[in-house]
């Protein structure tokens, strides 16, 4: 049972340690999860009301010399007692494709597959 505490601490010592080398690194919690630092807040798109849970999206320019990591969204949902916030990074023409689909969403409403 003491072998499975120390690797269970051991465990548990690794993950927060690394995440921390990543705060440090990127320079920020939301930094880390993108795996880019943050170079600005592009927008913050705020969606329509969903009751007591907000979901605003936000648009991030990443800075790095990473090409897979030019642009990250955020989108956090927030209520009463609790948080979540999901990341993606985009590479430029990832960014394209969904700039692309986007304009379709809002054109004749049909989209290509792809």
């Amino acid at each position: 049972m003491d072998t499975l505490k120390w690797l269970l601490l051991s465990g548990a010592v690794l993950l927060v340690g690394h995440l921390a080398y990543r705060v440090i690194r990127f320079g920020g919690f939301k930094a880390a999860l993108f795996g880019a630092p943050i170079a600005s807040t592009v927008a913050r798109i705020v969606g329509s009301d969903q009751g007591t849970v907000k979901m605003p999206l936000t648009v991030y320019r990443l800075g790095g010399n990473d090409p897979d990591k030019v642009v990250g969204l955020a989108l956090e949902a927030s209520s009463f007692a609790s948080y979540q916030t999901l990341t993606v990074s985009l590479s430029e023409s990832k960014v394209r494709e969904l700039i692309q689909s986007l304009q379709s969403a809002l054109g004749n409403g049909e989209t290509e597959a792809g």
